[in-house]
């Protein structure tokens, strides 16, 4: 594990269940920037289950770099955007850096989005997930991603990279004040890489 739970993690672990799904081995998917993420990440010198973020040369993945984000885990329901791709950035309206994913997503999906990002760095453990955002242009879009945990420096906390295919547009509405990502969850597929996952009875390390 990157870290030792901490009291408040325990009890918020406790209290929500993470995203329900299927387990598989890799991601399944028809996305060459995921399959090749997922390969370039499996590469990498492995510690606990995962490569550390100073290993991860984002020129390996340079084509594919404006659909990466890199969050880091700051409290049960604080994901920070450590950085965002261009590609990322245009479609959400704004520069995300510096803010929290979770205050983007509906209220009923943030607890759970919380549990599920501090499995993936914690266990650790992959998800895949392919899900519809609705933009702020009134764009509905859906949208694959994958994310996998990052070892962060010594005394640092726990980050989740993630890379993104935008796979197709669902509809046009009005332009709303504000994106919501996640409105909707099409699939979820928790990536095995060792640890376990927390689908089924198996207990988090």
């Amino acid at each position: 594990m990157t870290a030792e739970p901490t009291d408040e993690l325990d009890s918020f672990f406790a209290a929500q269940a993470p995203s329900p799904g299927r387990v598989a081995a890799r991601p399944e998917t028809e996305s060459t920037a995921i399959a090749e993420f997922f390969n370039y990440w499996t590469s990498l010198p492995l510690r606990d289950g995962m490569p550390d973020a100073s290993d991860f040369a984002p020129s390996a993945i340079v084509r594919w770099l404006p659909e990466v984000i890199l969050f880091e885990l700051n409290a049960p329901t604080v994901a920070t955007y450590r950085l965002a791709g261009t590609a990322v950035v245009e479609r959400l309206g704004h520069n995300p850096t510096g803010s929290n994913l979770i205050d983007l997503l509906p209220e009923e999906r943030r607890a759970e989005a919380g549990r599920t990002l501090h499995e993936i760095a914690l266990r650790p453990c992959g998800l895949h997930m392919r899900y519809v955002n609705n933009y702020s242009t009134g764009r509905i879009g859906q949208v694959e991603s994958l994310y996998l945990p990052l070892r962060p420096p010594a005394g640092g906390k726990p980050r989740v990279i993630a890379m993104n295919t935008p796979a197709q547009t669902l509809a046009f509405e009005a332009n709303r004040p504000r994106t919501t990502v996640v409105a909707g969850v099409t699939e979820v597929t928790w990536i095995d890489i060792g640890y376990g996952t927390p689908c089924g009875s198996q207990p988090r390390p």
